[in-house]
């Protein structure tokens, strides 16, 4: 009888080395922490929005995206000498006002895409529209608008893009 009983001994051995082991093996692993996605791939700042008299001013695309640190390094030489993005952005805030009354004037929602060119003693120079509104009255109303802004001076002139969302 003792030969019987090692051979059960011996296949449940073999039965339990061969469901633990796997499960053995799990266990002697290190647990890896959750990895922070790299900063290469980190999503791009949301977009800021800005509502007064009817009129969205949109602070997104209108200097360039992401770059990197050698582009913003060599961006940032570049600009200096220029009208900065806070001063751009102070400029426009102050004709929100006649830009909503382009809307109120005429009522036709959308996007009016500007162009300038701010020159070095801060005057607004080369004012169009684009998209939807070019060559309307509306179009017309904005560039009006556009044009009496004023920002500083400053020693290099810089051309810009600016969305205005008329609603």
């Amino acid at each position: 009888m003792t030969p019987i009983v090692h051979a059960i001994d011996a296949r449940a051995f073999v039965v339990l080395f061969l469901c633990a082991a796997p499960l053995l093996a799990l266990t002697d692993r290190p647990v890896e922490e959750p990895r922070a996605p790299p900063a290469a791939f980190a999503p791009p700042p949301a977009v800021r929005h800005a509502r007064k008299h009817g009129v969205d001013i949109i602070d997104c695309h209108c200097f360039g995206g992401h770059y990197t640190v050698a582009e913003q390094a060599r961006r940032a030489a570049e600009d200096e000498g220029r009208v900065s993005k806070a001063d751009v952005v102070r400029g426009m805030a102050a004709i929100k006002g006649r830009v909503a009354a382009c809307y109120d004037r005429f009522r036709v929602p959308g996007m009016a895409n500007v162009s300038l060119t701010i020159t070095s003693e801060g005057l607004p120079t080369k004012v169009s529209v684009s998209g939807s509104f070019s060559g309307t009255a509306t179009g017309a109303c904005v560039e009006e608008a556009v044009g009496a802004a004023r920002f500083p001076t400053a020693k290099y002139p810089r051309t810009i893009n600016y969305p205005f969302m008329l609603r």
